[in-house]
């Protein structure tokens, strides 16, 4: 009889909960290790993690004390910026921008990756590992089939920190969209479009932050930390 074709299934994320939920029980699910700055799972899933995510883990493990530099993907005053709330900091958790600026992984001794994590940085460590995940099959092994879930999560973190509005999420999102096409364009090189299904989901929006909405006057909405 002939050989089945390989056949693959990952889900790769920044929080354990989108991987494992996204998996399922045929799947690999991969996440962002809070204590270690590295992607992991679990023996669920792996006896001990796959070559090709413990070299990715090597080159690109976040330390403590690593330094980041957020670049606006356009100039700062470019229209594409002019929301009215973008440069409004009153209420959020931190009360400046972090983009043009430099920051360091592990300022927060509890949660040392939480800046890092809500930044397009977060985007770009699971799109680099969703990269070198198709290359290793796709590239290695004949008519192999991969299913391959990533959840990027960056931006909804991000969107608690500083609201929907501001500077951080409108960049964001520019920074996904670019990424986005990046990526994309990397998947033409390994399959073809007829052998390509792209799917793109959603699950909920956000909320303007309570306390500007409270200044616009509309009384209900309250800070539950």
């Amino acid at each position: 009889s002939e050989e089945a074709e390989p056949h693959h299934s990952y889900s790769i994320s920044l929080k354990a909960r989108s991987s494992i939920l996204t998996a399922g029980q045929s799947g690999k699910a991969i996440w962002f290790d809070y204590d270690q700055g590295i992607l992991t799972s679990s023996k669920a899933y792996f006896e001990s993690l796959p070559d090709w995510l413990q070299d990715f883990n090597s080159k690109n493990r976040v330390r403590t004390g690593d330094q980041f530099t957020w670049k606006s993907l356009s100039d700062s005053n470019d229209k594409k910026y002019n929301y009215r709330e973008a440069k409004n900091y009153k209420h959020s958790a931190l009360k400046s921008s972090i983009v043009n600026q430099t920051f360091k992984v592990g300022e927060n001794v509890d949660r040392p990756f939480e800046i890092y994590e809500r930044t397009p940085f977060g985007h770009k460590l699971l799109f680099d590992a969703a990269q070198i995940c198709l290359e290793k099959h796709l590239k290695s092994e004949e008519n192999c089939r991969i299913l391959l879930w990533i959840s990027l999560s960056s931006f909804d973190l991000s969107s608690h920190y500083f609201g929907p509005d501001s500077f951080e999420q409108l960049d964001m999102v520019y920074h996904l969209d670019e990424q986005l096409k990046n990526f994309l364009n990397l998947v033409k090189t390994l399959v073809s479009e007829e052998e390509t299904l792209l799917v793109l989901t959603a699950d909920h929006g956000v909320m303007q932050i309570p306390e500007i909405l409270n200044d616009k006057k509309f009384m209900l909405p309250k800070r539950i930390s």
